[in-house]
């Protein structure tokens, strides 16, 4: 599963042009910019899932917190597939 999460995010760095940035770096910008506005465009995709976790400041985190509890991981891969679509 590690395997398909780098080849993923591989790919997503180069659809990007985001050469020198970690996965953690996307996901803070890709939750930022939903925070921030951004609307969701890209829908939910089915497949196996694995934990994770990343850090964030206290601004970022409290409107995590905010998020409704079982869209939390939902909301979090919509918008990173969405910040991926909108920097293409």
């Amino acid at each position: 599963m590690d395997i398909i999460l780098i080849i993923w995010f591989s790919v997503s760095v180069r659809c990007l042009k985001l050469f020198t940035f970690s996965p953690e770096w996307f996901s803070r910008k890709a939750l930022t910019s939903y925070k921030d506005g951004m609307e969701l465009t890209a829908l939910d995709e089915k497949g196996d899932k694995i934990n994770t976790s990343l850090r964030v400041d206290q601004r970022l985190k409290d409107f995590y917190s905010n998020l409704p509890d079982r869209m939390r991981s939902k909301l979090i891969k919509r918008s990173m597939r969405t910040y991926i679509k909108n920097k293409q």
